[in-house]
């Protein structure tokens, strides 16, 4: 199989809808949960607050993939990508330190946690296709 343009295009664009999956997981799985916490000592309003930075963050990652699948030529796109590369890895240990957490709860907060931890999977998966996508379009672009 031959590694094309288009192919990678297509890979930054399923790894932009995974990065939304998260938010939306998040949103519909998460947010519920741990506003109803009766854990003592949990903000309720400063975490529901982070949460949905949290989301803001995974659209706005979701939204530089779809700009990023659109580049044609330059040398920003790498940049852009390794700082996406960042940020999706430390997203990954805050759902991981999160879950964690939140595992601690209490039974009603289980869902969450199995949410989070799939969120973590996800992200891990995008991540590497990020990666990938990086070699080979940078291997790409120095043979054209």
């Amino acid at each position: 199989m031959k590694i094309t343009s288009s192919y990678l295009k297509t890979i930054s664009l399923i790894s932009a809808a995974l990065i939304l999956l998260v938010a939306i997981l998040i949103a519909l799985f998460v947010i519920q949960p741990v506003a109803v916490d009766t854990y003592k000592g949990v903000p309720h309003d400063k975490i529901i607050f982070i949460w949905g930075v949290n989301i803001s963050i995974n659209i706005f990652i979701a939204y530089s993939l779809v700009m990023i699948s659109l580049a044609k030529k330059g040398l920003g796109w790498i940049i852009a990508t390794v700082v996406l590369l960042f940020i999706v890895f430390i997203l990954a240990f805050i759902y991981i330190d999160a879950a964690s957490a939140y595992s601690n709860h209490g039974s009603e907060m289980q869902s969450a946690v199995v949410i989070l931890f799939i969120c973590v999977v996800i992200e891990v998966v995008v991540w590497l296709l990020m990666l990938s996508t990086l070699l080979f379009r940078k291997k790409i672009m120095l043979q054209n």
